[in-house]
């Protein structure tokens, strides 16, 4: 755990994800959740150590498994962007056992989740919500980019923004809509002055420097530009499969891994097909 600010906390050791909470008069406000049960536990228990106030809220910054599962280790609603409220409360009632297979979760992990099930949004919001109390002030903001439903949590008096996977740094992004213009503007206006001295905590990477955000925006425009010639020449989308080993390279990976990441960039590549495909034909699609 480490203290990033009086009373905000991160855990950049669990698996997968970087997790928040900020601690509040009222009670503590989660960021996202551990996905593996003894990590949830702990991560409850640590703050609970820190201070004994109640959980009031968990704040997802997007719909993805790992930072859902963990949910329901902490009994308070949950918040979201209602795109990722939405995706939530449509998935079917054996997700988080699928899930805990497909994350390679052991045995002893897959056996406690079997009884455990997801813990959808209960408080959804289109463009921003303001969790306001005596002694704090969080924003909720829209921000399309690794999906339509991501979000910022933004501390403004504290100069904090948690960023959820709309900011990865030296790994292949996670895409799972067609929002790339979109992320690209947010990465640019991230990288301005105005954002000096502020604090930001990438959903994988804990805190990062906002400069090293420039290779993802370059991935995003080397894969506008080549979606983009895709679509114009009206070749098929089975055409992405053959880019997939250039991007591959974009980023280091591990070996064991390789499977995975080749699954991720095709996915990543086809959701921004399918955006460029959804545009007028008189739009611009210049990356």
């Amino acid at each position: 755990m480490e203290q990033i600010s009086p009373n905000i906390y991160i855990e950049n050791d669990a698996h997968f994800v970087t997790v928040g909470a900020i601690l509040t008069a009222d009670g503590w406000i989660g960021i996202d959740t551990p996905p593996l049960p003894n990590e949830a536990r702990a991560w409850r228990q640590a703050l609970h150590e820190i201070s004994p106030v109640p959980f009031l809220y968990i704040v997802n910054t997007d719909h993805h498994r790992d930072r859902i599962i963990g949910n329901a280790w902490f009994g308070v609603p949950a918040i979201a962007h209602q795109e990722s409220a939405r995706i939530l409360k449509e998935m079917e009632p054996g997700v988080i056992t699928q899930a805990a297979v497909e994350l390679g979760f052991g045995d002893n992990e897959r056996a406690v989740l079997s009884g455990i099930k997801l813990v959808p949004p209960q408080i959804a919001f289109s463009d921003s919500l303001h969790l306001v109390g005596d002694d704090y002030d969080i924003e909720l903001i829209s921000k399309p980019s690794a999906s339509l439903g991501s979000l910022w949590v933004i501390l403004k008096k504290q100069k904090i923004i948690f960023a959820g996977d709309s900011i990865v740094v030296g790994r292949h992004p996670y895409i799972h809509d067609g929002a790339s213009k979109s992320w690209l503007d947010i990465l640019r206006l991230l990288r301005l002055e105005r954002y000096d001295d502020w604090k930001v905590v990438s959903g994988r990477d804990g805190l990062i420097d906002r400069m090293d955000t420039a290779p993802l925006s370059d991935y995003l425009r080397t894969a506008r530009r080549r979606m983009t010639s895709i679509c114009r020449a009206d070749r098929p989308r089975s055409e992405i499969g053959q880019l997939v080993p250039e991007f591959m390279e974009l980023f280091p990976y591990s070996p064991a891994d390789r499977e995975q990441i080749q699954r991720r960039v095709k996915t990543g590549l086809e959701a921004i097909y399918e955006e460029l495909r959804s545009l007028p034909d008189d739009a611009e699609q210049e990356a």
